[in-house]
C-alpha cells in the first residue's frame, strides 16, 4: 500500500441510475488532477436522481470508496457528489458593496461574494451552486478583473443554481444518517455540460444533451454564462424497456441488441439472431427493431424540442446542439437530432488524457466533475450542508481570486 499526503487529493462520485462511478485523484503541477485510484458497480439504492434505499445507497458508496482507494493510504475520504433535480433552477443574481472612492482590494471581493451567497433565498429551494460571471464598477463599466481599480461601487453578478428543497434535504437526511462526509453537491447536468463543450459554442449560444440511462440533461449557455438546466425523465433505460417487453426478452438481452443492432436511420429487413436464456433462439427482423427504438426516441427529442422553445422564448440564442451520455451512442443519432432540432448537432467524446475514461460520453458526468475541480474559469461553489461547506465556499472562492485575478 502506497502512502499519500492527504493534502490536494479529491474524492468524487458520480451516482447514476444503471452506475456508479468513484475517482479519488491528487493535484499535481499546472493544477491539473492525476487519477491515483478509482472504481464502479452497478447503482444501487437510487434511481433516476432519486434516493430509493438510503441504508443500500450508503453501503453501495463505501464499497466504492474503499475499491478506489484501496492501493493508497487515506481513510475517511471527503466526498464530492453529483445530485440529479429535475425542479432544479437557476437565478441572476448582483450584490454590491460600497467602496466610497478607495482601490478594490481581494478582501472585497471575498465580502462581495460572502454577501452574493449568505443571502440567497428562495422559496422552497436550496442554493447548491453560485457562479461568479463579471464585476461592474459604479454601475458603468464590466471589467474581468476589478483588483485595484478605484470605485464608488463594486457589483457582482453571478448565476445561482437552486434545487428543491425536498432533493437538498433527502441528500441531507442521508448524509447525517451515513459514515460518509461530503463536502460537496454538484448538479449532474453542470458537470456532465463542462468537457462536452468549447469555448465558442459556450459564446455563441449552445445546448449541451446528455442522454443517460435513466434521465435526459439539459445544460444551456449563451455569451460564456450558463442560463438554463432542464431534466427530462427518460433516458436509454426506456428505450431498453420498450424492446424487452415489445420482443418479450429479459432486459439484459435487450440492452446488447440495442447497443449491437440498434439504429434510427433507416430500417432493413436483415435477420437477428437471439440467444434466450431458456437456451433457444429467437429470431427478428431489423426493421421490427427499428420499429421499437425509433418511437421512444422521437419523445425524448421532441420534449427535448420543447425545453429548447421555452429557453429561446427568453432571447437566448442556441446555435449548436452536443450530445453526449450513454445512451447517444446509437447509431444515426446526429442526423435523426438535427431534423428534429433543426440545429447544428455534433456528437462530443469529452477528453481527459489522465484517465481511462477518455473520449466515452457515458463518462462526461465524472470527467465534469473532475474538470470543476481544476478549472478556475469554472469555480462552483456550494451552500451549506452543515458548516465545513460554507468554508469551503469561501476558500474555493480564494482560489478562484488567486488564480484567475492575479
Amino acid at each position: 500500500m502506497i502512502k499519500i499526503s492527504q493534502q490536494g487529493i479529491k474524492c468524487l462520485i458520480d451516482l447514476g441510475t444503471n452506475k456508479s462511478i468513484c475517482v479519488v485523484c491528487k493535484k499535481i503541477e499546472n493544477n491539473n488532477f492525476k487519477i491515483i485510484g478509482w472504481s464502479h458497480k452497478k447503482s444501487n439504492g437510487i434511481r433516476k436522481g432519486k434516493i430509493t434505499n438510503p441504508e443500500i445507497l450508503s453501503k453501495n458508496i463505501t464499497d466504492l470508496t474503499q475499491e478506489a482507494s484501496k492501493e493508497i493510504s487515506i481513510r475517511n475520504l471527503s466526498i464530492k457528489l453529483n445530485i440529479s433535480d429535475p425542479k432544479i433552477i437557476i437565478n441572476s443574481h448582483s450584490s454590491e458593496i460600497n467602496k466610497g472612492g478607495l482601490n478594490i482590494s481581494k478582501n472585497d471581493l471575498k465580502n462581495l461574494y460572502k454577501k452574493n451567497t449568505m443571502f440567497q433565498n428562495l422559496k422552497k429551494k436550496k442554493l447548491i451552486h453560485s457562479i461568479p460571471i463579471k464585476f461592474k464598477i459604479d454601475d458603468k463599466f464590466f471589467l474581468d478583473n476589478p483588483l485595484g481599480t478605484v470605485c464608488k461601487k463594486l457589483t457582482l453578478e453571478s448565476k445561482n443554481i437552486f434545487v428543491d428543497s425536498d432533493s437538498f434535504y433527502q441528500y441531507q437526511s442521508f448524509m447525517k444518517n451515513s459514515k460518509h462526509t461530503v463536502d460537496e453537491l454538484i448538479d449532474t447536468s453542470f458537470a456532465s455540460s463542462i468537457p462536452t463543450v468549447t469555448e465558442s459554442e459556450r459564446s455563441q449560444g449552445v445546448c449541451s444533451i446528455d442522454i443517460g440511462a435513466g434521465l435526459t440533461k439539459i445544460t444551456t449557455y449563451y455569451k460564456n454564462a450558463i442560463e438554463n438546466i432542464s431534466y427530462i425523465l427518460f433516458g436509454g433505460n426506456d428505450v431498453t424497456s420498450d424492446i424487452a417487453k415489445g420482443l418479450d426478452i429479459s432486459t439484459e438481452l435487450a440492452e446488447y441488441i440495442k447497443i449491437v443492432h440498434g439504429n434510427l436511420l433507416f430500417s432493413q429487413d436483415k435477420k437477428i439472431n437471439l440467444n434466450l436464456i431458456n437456451g433457444k433462439e429467437k429470431i427478428i427482423k431489423q426493421n421490427l427493431l427499428h420499429g421499437i427504438i425509433k418511437p421512444r426516441y422521437e419523445e425524448i427529442f421532441e420534449l427535448i424540442r420543447d425545453k429548447i422553445y421555452e429557453i429561446l422564448s427568453k432571447n437566448i440564442q442556441i446555435e449548436n446542439i452536443v450530445l453526449t451520455g450513454g445512451a447517444s451512442q446509437i447509431s444515426g443519432l446526429t442526423e435523426f437530432a438535427t431534423k428534429i432540432l433543426n440545429r447544428k448537432i455534433r456528437l462530443s467524446s469529452p477528453t481527459n488524457d489522465l484517465s481511462y475514461f477518455n473520449k466515452k460520453p457515458e463518462f462526461s458526468t465524472i470527467i465534469g466533475m473532475i474538470e470543476l475541480q481544476k478549472n478556475s474559469s469554472f469555480t462552483t461553489v456550494n451552500h451549506s450542508l452543515k458548516n465545513s461547506f460554507l468554508q469551503n465556499t469561501f476558500e474555493k472562492f480564494d482560489n478562484w481570486i488567486q488564480e484567475s485575478l492575479t
